[in-house]
């Protein structure tokens, strides 16, 4: 004769059901998170640049813009230690002799055959990546500059690499080799679509996504987006006839008193000649700004989209409109890598 089941063993049986299903869903993630680099806890760190070249070499199948991540197909550097039990994690990687630190976020539940949005966030002057990831910093509020907020409808991995002293000098071109083996061995980890790769900082955040836009790395960036930044960072150009040019977006106060409004005029003016924009009469948009607001303005005829957006402020990488409860930037942004 079967007993009926008491209601205190139900509730057993639906919690152990529960606890299934979210190991089920963390495996997905947790069985290549690791292929990602050297846990920043490590004793010894490996030149998982050598790996990272090694896997990046290989082809994609063609017709395909996945990364070898998907399914988890790549080919993992070295584990060192267990899996992580969380969707954010600091892993390091070895460049030029360097130990250069990176975090990684991944968005619940990590389906890993779906293609992924990929997003690098340069922090600011003095800052970390832990600021950039971070709800709230001195500069505003949002993590990755409150794009995680405005992700939620498109699967999206958010990492924030460490600069050097606090900047990024891009000395002898580290920060770009950083910026390429970051991408590559997130690519070849986790599920990524290759052709939806984007690049955001403010202010020397800002001057190194520009440095990324201008360096010709438009075969492994689709946009960039510029907030108070200025021409700071040096890059090495790629002269590569084939390589595409880097959808931008460009932000400045008119009144920032760190970066000038001349400086963001400056790097529009150059992102527009490097991809062939008709450039116009740019200077009546900031005079025609109507005060508390802001103006978005795409260039015309360009081969990839170029937009500039004044905006009535300063230094700030949140800036709201009067009398707004929030910043209008996140969504302006994601919008543009919607459409660039």
């Amino acid at each position: 004769m079967l007993r009926p089941v008491r209601p205190r063993s139900i509730v057993a049986i639906t919690a152990l059901i529960i606890v299934i299903i979210a190991i089920v869903g963390l495996t997905s993630f947790t069985a290549v998170a690791f292929s990602l680099g050297v846990a920043a806890s490590s004793a010894a760190p490996q030149d998982a640049a050598t790996a990272v070249i090694a896997t990046s070499a290989r082809q994609q199948p063609a017709g395909s813009s996945c990364s070898w991540g998907c399914g988890g197909g790549g080919t993992p550097i070295r584990a060192q230690e267990a899996p992580p039990t969380s969707f954010t994690r600091t892993f390091s990687i070895v460049v030029r002799g360097k130990r250069r630190e990176y975090i990684v976020r991944v968005p619940l539940p990590y389906r890993r055959h779906q293609p992924h949005r990929l997003v690098i966030a340069y922090h600011w002057y003095g800052a970390t990546a832990s600021d950039v990831t971070a709800n709230a910093t001195s500069y505003g509020a949002g993590a990755f500059y409150g794009l995680e907020d405005v992700a939620q409808q498109s699967p999206t991995i958010f990492v924030a690499p460490n600069g050097l002293n606090g900047g990024w000098m891009n000395d002898d071109d580290e920060d770009m080799e950083l910026t390429d083996l970051v991408v590559e061995a997130v690519a070849d980890s986790l599920c990524v679509d290759r052709g939806q790769v984007f690049a955001v900082g403010f202010s020397f955040g800002g001057s190194m996504a520009y440095a990324v836009a201008r360096s010709g790395r438009g075969a492994l960036f689709r946009a960039v987006a510029i907030l108070s930044g200025r021409v700071f960072t040096p890059w090495r150009t790629n002269t590569a006839e084939s390589v595409p040019p880097v959808a931008a977006f460009v932000v400045h106060g008119v009144g920032d008193s760190i970066n000038g409004i001349g400086e963001g005029r400056a790097m529009r003016d150059a992102l527009a000649a490097m991809n062939g924009c008709k450039v116009g009469d740019n200077a009546g948009q900031e005079s025609a700004l109507v005060p508390g607001t802001h103006a978005v303005r795409m260039l015309t005829w360009c081969e990839a989209p170029v937009a500039f957006v004044a905006f009535d402020g300063d230094h700030v990488y949140d800036p709201r409109d009067a009398r707004a409860a929030s910043s209008w930037l996140p969504g302006e942004i994601w919008k543009f890598f919607d459409t660039c």
